[in-house]
């Protein structure tokens, strides 16, 4: 937790920084398309997962030359990724929802078409993401036979396991047996998540009227983000496309 808030301290800092030399604050909201690929090495394999999301924020152009900024910013990303599997009788289904704090130092050069009219400018650098929580939810069904389950990905701990439509064939203390059994191999297997991601993150602005900004990006995660024992024959990637609208003061 100190090592968050002295990162997120520095970057609170670049930002004010960028008051001495000409910056101009945008608040910035849109979508994302997060795309997660999971790797398996041997035998070789891919695993996709895709799904939808948020985010909120605000950066500062610090104008170095004229049409050249350097904008660090602080943003707030949540994001849903789905993957599903069928086969013969079993179905089973993921769901992982992450809470980042995405702190990218963009390079931009802007081209002024139309001065206060329109401006079209590219943008590309380096992107901190640091996790503030990640959960899988995990719904298995196995001949008619279903069970829920929430796994924290950063602690590696198995929070709830629910049987819906059979909890009240299933007493207490036989749950916590099989919650115990499951926890033992998600340790044996070490799916935990490293908190901590770096991207590269490029994409085109446009500015109307001064002020009011359309922005689309992709980013691509550079870190493997499996951190245990998983990681010796699986590694997974993050990476995001996002379009949203922002208000540059």
């Amino acid at each position: 937790m100190k090592s968050l808030l002295k990162t997120l301290l520095a970057a609170a800092m670049l930002a004010a920084a960028g008051f001495s030399a000409s910056a101009q604050m945008s608040f910035q909201a849109g979508v994302t398309m997060p795309y997660q690929r999971q790797l398996r090495l041997d035998p070789l394999g891919l695993a996709d997962r895709y799904g939808i999301g948020a985010y909120a924020g605000f950066d500062y152009d610090i104008n170095i030359v004229k049409g050249f900024s350097i904008t660090p910013g602080l943003y707030y990303n949540f994001t849903m990724a789905c993957y599903y599997e069928t086969v013969d009788n079993y179905y089973g289904d993921e769901i992982q929802k992450d809470h980042l704090i995405n702190i990218p130092v963009h390079f931009k050069y802007e081209f002024n078409i139309k001065p206060d009219k329109f401006a079209i400018y590219l943008y590309a650098g380096p992107v901190l993401s640091i996790g503030a929580a990640s959960r899988t939810n995990v719904s298995v069904n196995i001949s008619l036979v279903q069970l829920d389950g929430i796994y924290d990905n950063y602690s590696g701990v198995l929070k709830d396991l629910k049987f819906p439509g059979s909890d009240r064939l299933t007493s207490a203390g036989e749950k916590q047996k099989l919650m115990d059994a499951i926890q033992a191999e998600l340790d044996a297997q070490g799916l935990t998540q490293r908190r901590f991601d770096l991207q590269f993150d490029w994409g085109v602005g446009f500015r109307f009227k001064g002020h009011w900004e359309l922005r689309t990006g992709y980013s691509f995660g550079l870190i493997d983000r499996y951190n245990g024992t998983f990681t010796r024959n699986y590694n997974l990637m993050m990476n995001q496309y996002y379009i949203g609208f922002g208000y540059r003061f």
